[in-house]
Parts: structure tokens; C-alpha cells; sequence
């Protein structure tokens, strides 16, 4: 796949594969992640580590949202080079 150009890379959703992704993906572009409060709470390890934990110790720019849709917080980074991926969202994205 080739998607162009890309500057930034939001996530949005949770779960343990966005945790176990969140390295990689700070290695190849500035990352910020749009999750929901329950996405942030969940215990994704057997240790009782939750996706709020591993975005703290990543240093990853995290936002809650109970409506991405109208999430103003997320102009800010949705641009023409930026790539989105879906990890598991809350949310049905309408546009």
C-alpha cells in the first residue's frame, strides 16, 4: 500500500493491540490517540496494566471522546497527510 505523504498517524480506539502497536508507531510518526473512557480503563495485561498506563509510559498524546464526531479537539490533527487507523473504535465515524 502506499498512502503518500504522511506527517502524523492518529489512532483511535483501544485494546491490547493498539498497547502492543503504540512502539511502533512512535518509531515511524507523531502519534496521538483519540480513545473513549472505557477504551482507557480496560486491564489489558494479566498484570492489571491499562491502555491509560501504557499511553502514560509511551508519552503518547491520548484524548478521551464520548463523540469523535464532533470532537472539535480533533481538527487539530486531521490534515491532508495525516493517516487514521481504527484500532477497535467506540464510535461509527459518520464523514
Amino acid at each position: 500500500m502506499n498512502f503518500g505523504s504522511i506527517s502524523n498517524l492518529v489512532l483511535f480506539g483501544g485494546s491490547q493491540l493498539m498497547a502492543d502497536f503504540l512502539p511502533i508507531a512512535k518509531k515511524l510518526y507523531p502519534t496521538v490517540v483519540f480513545t473513549s473512557e472505557r477504551h482507557l480503563k480496560e486491564v489489558l495485561y494479566a498484570n492489571g496494566v491499562t491502555l491509560e498506563d501504557v499511553l502514560k509510559k509511551s508519552k503518547v498524546e491520548y484524548y478521551s471522546s464520548e463523540d469523535i464526531n464532533s470532537d472539535e479537539r480533533l481538527k487539530k490533527f486531521a490534515g491532508k497527510n495525516t493517516l487514521g487507523l481504527a484500532l477497535g473504535p467506540a464510535w461509527i465515524f459518520r464523514k
